[in-house]
């Protein structure tokens, strides 16, 4: 018994690790990406679009099974005639099975599948945009978050020398205005690090909406932002973004589809062929199946039928289909054009980054090493507070100037993968 009783207690401890560290594990960038996609509406809407192209296709596959219709007629006449008799009714069963249309059914029924293909590289494209704001959203917030770590560093260091000041000031070493000075400075990095906090609970507020879950700072992972990342050159993105963009690809179907137009459009040219078998019941009577005057009849029919003039419009939907693909191409050379030069520019952003986080690095073991000689001159009177203070915001500016620059490699390499679609889950 006293066995069983330490098994359980072992049990229910393991338990209750295991369910500690499964609800300790942060969240990734994947995972809020993936959160974000299951939870966002409009990625839900355009999903709905894409199903309704589905049935649109399963409908338009249709049309190459028979139609099967019923129909029953009641007449009344003025007076019998040798023909027909004062009251009479009819109904009949048809079974019609289209033989040939100029391949229209076949048409149609590929422009469903292209415009499904169509629905789908928008939800794509739509997935694809998410990434970026989840990405960005979860920067901002870890940009935030070093930012207000500085603004405590900043503000504790004031504090300190306020204090410091003051104690001096009380023995008669400081003079009142140093005092002052220190004082107004520690208010005032105490209002920059209220807005900091402020900054970064925003951030957050922003991720919430994004991706569609209650977050807090401690559920989030920023493994992802240890190392700047590595650029790679313009031929190879383009390579990339060229195969893999759903707006260069729908596109490119939109290409597809004007054909297809265009064909569906000539189907007019040609005879439409139908086999009919229709079963027909006939009485004098308002029931067509009264016994006593019931007649029937079963006939088989071949209808060929071919328009011959319809005011130009066969005509007129092939130059609007010819002129749908000339749209398009211009569409997709403006496209590409586009998302040439964005790529270029952001070469170039990652270049200037990568520059200044060199600056920036180089410039916080400089701020450091003044406020020392700073710090060491005041102590012996040669430096005023003023020196000292300046020194702070020196190494405040130097570590914000660090933290910019490092978001600004991390957000063009986002901004690099969303255009060449280099995200997980797409």
């Amino acid at each position: 018994m006293h066995s069983f009783i330490k098994k359980s207690v072992l049990s229910a401890f393991l338990i209750f690790v295991m369910s500690f560290s499964v609800q300790a594990e942060k969240l990734s960038l994947e995972d809020l990406y993936k959160a974000a996609v299951n939870n966002r509406d409009i990625v839900k809407s355009y999903a709905a679009a894409k199903n309704q192209a589905d049935l649109e296709k399963k409908i338009q596959k249709g049309d190459f099974y028979p139609s099967l219709d019923a129909e029953y007629k009641a007449n009344k006449l003025d007076e019998s005639s040798m023909f027909e008799n004062e009251e009479n009714s009819e109904f009949a069963l048809s079974l019609t099975q289209n033989l040939f249309s100029g391949f229209k059914n076949k048409k149609e029924y590929e422009i469903s599948k292209l415009d499904y293909s169509l629905s789908e590289y928008e939800l794509q494209q739509i997935k694809q945009d998410i990434s970026l704001q989840v990405a960005s959203a979860v920067l901002n917030v870890y940009q935030a978050d070093a930012k207000k770590l500085v603004a405590e560093d900043a503000y504790d260091s004031y504090k300190t020398k306020y204090e410091n000041t003051k104690l001096q000031y009380s023995v008669g070493v400081a003079k009142k205005r140093d005092l002052l000075t220190m004082k107004v400075e520690k208010d005032d990095a105490a209002q920059n690090l209220r807005r900091a906090e402020n900054e970064l609970e925003k951030a957050l507020n922003s991720l919430k909406r994004i991706t569609g879950r209650d977050l807090k700072f401690e559920d989030i992972g920023f493994n992802v932002f240890k190392d700047m990342p590595a650029f790679s050159d313009f031929e190879n993105y383009k390579k990339t973004m060229l195969k893999k963009r759903a707006d260069i690809l729908s596109l490119k179907t939109s290409l597809d589809r004007a054909d297809a137009s265009k064909d569906l459009a000539k189907a007019a040219y040609y005879p439409k062929v139908d086999l009919v078998l229709a079963q027909r019941f006939y009485s004098d009577e308002y029931n067509a199946f009264d016994s006593d005057t019931e007649e029937d009849e079963t006939r088989i029919q071949l209808k060929v039928g071919i328009n011959l003039f319809d005011g130009m419009k066969k005509y007129r939907r092939i130059d609007q289909a010819d002129m749908e693909k000339k749209k398009t191409y211009h569409q997709l050379d403006e496209l590409k054009s586009e998302l040439f030069t964005e790529l270029e520019n952001l070469i170039l952003d990652a270049e200037t980054a990568i520059k200044n986080l060199e600056v920036a690095r180089s410039g916080i073991k400089e701020a450091e090493e003044n406020l020392r000689i700073t710090e060491l001159a005041f102590d012996k009177g040669v430096a005023t507070a003023s020196d000292v203070l300046d020194s702070i915001y020196y190494l405040s500016r130097a570590r914000n100037n660090e933290i910019n620059a490092e978001a600004g490699i991390l957000l063009t390499w986002f901004k690099i993968r969303r255009l060449t679609v280099d995200y997980p889950g797409i």
